[in-house]
């Protein structure tokens, strides 16, 4: 069995907490999960994942890391996308105004 050093797995442990408090705040603001991407919802998707925008790994002690101006909830597929085709993920850069909250040009070519 792998041990994972108590300093790793704090961080992971954060990381999914600020996770599902942001799903959480979404279902409560909105009445139910859906993909901020295609809109499927809870009877047609039957998961989500909330992803970051701005990767932990471009800004990994960033105060605005868990912003939930950072935070997006997608389907499976969508996730895939996002992570597939960067123009996507330039054009929620954008929409979401982050590079002033990170205070960088996040845009990836």
């Amino acid at each position: 069995m792998r041990v994972i050093p108590r300093k790793i797995r704090d961080k992971r442990g954060l990381h999914s907490r600020k996770c599902a408090s942001y799903r959480k705040r979404f279902e409560e603001k909105n009445g139910y999960l859906f993909c901020e991407m295609c809109g499927g919802n809870i009877n047609t998707t039957p998961r989500f994942e909330t992803h970051h925008i701005v990767y932990a790994s471009e800004a990994p002690k960033h105060k605005e890391l868990h912003n939930d101006k950072n935070l997006i909830l997608l389907c499976c597929s969508c996730h895939h996308l996002l992570h597939s085709e960067k123009s996507r993920r330039n054009k929620l850069v954008e929409e979401r105004e982050l590079n002033k909250l990170f205070d960088r040009n996040l845009k990836i070519s």
